[in-house]
C-alpha cells in the first residue's frame, strides 16, 4: 500500500476527530463527558438521548454518523441537494415528483434577478412574505422571513422563496415559524428497495423564529412511522436532564399525541422523491404541510444527522434499518453481534 495511503488515512482521522471536538464544544457548555466521548457520543447526548431507557449499542454514534453516513451518497447527489438553486432548477425541469416553496428570485451582492436571469422588478414583490435564505446555507443558519429586496444581506447569494403558507394544524401549534417535518430515507439502488427510517417534527419556538431549527431554539417530536401520531417534544435547555414537552411551551397547544393530517401522502412523497435522484442513498427531506398536500423544502444529503429521532429513541431500533446499515457499511458486522448478543441477554434475564 505504501505510506502515502497511511498518511491519507492519518490525516482523515485527525480531521474527523479536529470536527469532533468543535460539534463538542458547541454542544456543550460544561466539562467533557470522556465516558460518553470515548464511545463515540458528544457530551450533550447525555441529556439528549434516552440512554438510560435503550441499549447503548442500538444508539449510531456521532462519529459513525460523521464519518460514514456522507460516504453513503454520490458526489453528484451531494451537490444537487447541497446548492439550493441548483435543487430549484432541477424541481422546475419535471424531473422531481414533489413541488417546492415557489421561487422568487436570487440576490447576488445586492443584485436581485428573477429565476430566468433577467431584473426582478422589485415593485412586483414589495410587500409580499417571502424567505431569504443562503443558496448554500444549512441548519438555518442565515434564513430570514421578510417583506422586501432592501432586508436582504448585501454580501453573498440568497434565494428569495415565497412564504409557505402551513396547514393550520401546525400554525395552531405555532403560528410564526414553519414547522416541518424531518423524513429519513434509505435507498438501495441494487434492490430497489426503499424505506422510512425515521421521522421527527420541528417546532418552532419564539428564540428559533422564523425557523424551527433545533439547535437555534426550536423543540423535536418523534413520529410513529404507521399512524403519524406524534410524541411529546422534547427541547434542549442544556442538560443536565431532558424537558419533554406534551405542549407547545408557549401556545399551550397539544403537541403529544396529535396525529399528523395527511401522513401517508408524506410518507408515500419522500419515498418517491428519493428514488427520483440517482446515487441518493440516504436522505433527510424537510417537509411542510400545506392545505394543498405536502411541499419539499430542501433535501438533506451531505449529513442528514439521525439525531432528531435519537432524541427520542434509537435509530437502530428496528431490523430493517440495522439491515440497511450493515448492508451499507454503516455500522460493522461486529456492531450488529454486540446488538443481537445484547437482545439475547435482555431476553434471558426477562424470561
Amino acid at each position: 500500500m505504501g505510506a502515502l495511503p497511511i498518511v491519507g488515512v492519518v490525516r482523515h482521522r485527525l480531521s474527523l476527530l479536529q470536527h469532533f471536538w468543535a460539534l463538542e464544544r458547541r454542544g456543550n457548555r460544561g466539562l467533557p463527558n470522556l465516558r460518553l466521548m470515548s464511545r463515540g457520543f458528544l457530551s450533550n447526548r447525555a441529556w439528549l438521548y434516552p440512554l438510560d431507557r435503550f441499549d447503548g449499542h442500538l444508539f449510531l454514534t456521532d462519529l459513525e454518523a460523521e464519518a460514514r453516513l456522507p460516504r453513503l451518497n454520490s458526489t453528484e447527489a451531494m451537490a444537487l441537494l447541497g446548492d439550493k438553486l441548483l435543487f430549484h432548477e432541477w424541481v422546475r425541469s419535471g424531473s422531481f415528483p414533489g413541488t417546492c416553496p415557489e421561487l422568487i428570485g436570487l440576490v447576488e451582492d445586492g443584485r436581485a434577478t428573477a429565476p430566468d436571469g433577467s431584473p426582478l422588478p422589485r415593485a412586483d414583490v414589495e410587500g409580499r412574505a417571502m424567505i431569504s435564505k443562503p443558496v448554500d446555507g444549512s441548519g438555518g443558519r442565515g434564513v430570514r422571513r421578510i417583506s422586501s429586496v432592501d432586508e436582504v444581506d448585501r454580501r453573498g447569494r440568497f434565494l428569495l422563496e415565497a412564504a409557505v403558507v402551513q396547514h393550520p394544524y401546525a400554525s395552531a401549534i405555532y403560528p410564526h415559524a414553519v414547522n416541518t417535518i424531518r423524513v429519513l430515507v434509505g435507498h438501495d439502488e441494487a434492490s430497489g428497495k426503499t424505506i422510512l427510517l425515521g421521522a421527527a417534527h420541528r417546532f418552532g419556538t419564539e428564540r428559533s423564529r422564523p425557523t424551527d431549527n433545533f439547535k437555534a431554539g426550536g423543540i423535536v417530536s418523534l413520529i410513529e412511522l404507521e399512524s403519524g401520531t406524534l410524541s411529546d417534544a422534547i427541547s434542549d435547555d442544556g442538560g443536565p436532564s431532558r424537558t419533554t414537552l406534551p405542549r407547545h411551551p408557549e401556545t399551550g397547544t397539544r403537541i403529544g399525541g396529535m396525529t399528523i393530517p395527511h401522513w401517508n401522502d408524506i410518507k408515500t412523497l419522500a419515498l418517491a422523491c428519493t428514488r427520483s435522484i440517482a446515487g441518493l442513498a440516504y436522505v433527510g427531506w424537510d417537509v411542510a404541510l400545506t392545505e394543498k398536500g405536502p411541499i419539499v423544502i430542501e433535501g438533506n444529503a451531505a449529513l442528514a444527522n439521525p439525531n432528531l429521532i435519537q432524541f427520542h429513541e434509537p435509530m437502530l431500533l428496528r431490523q430493517e434499518v440495522r439491515d440497511f446499515f450493515a448492508a451499507k457499511g454503516t455500522i460493522s458486522p461486529n456492531r450488529l453481534e454486540r446488538i443481537r448478543a445484547s437482545q439475547r441477554h435482555r431476553a434471558f434475564e426477562a424470561g
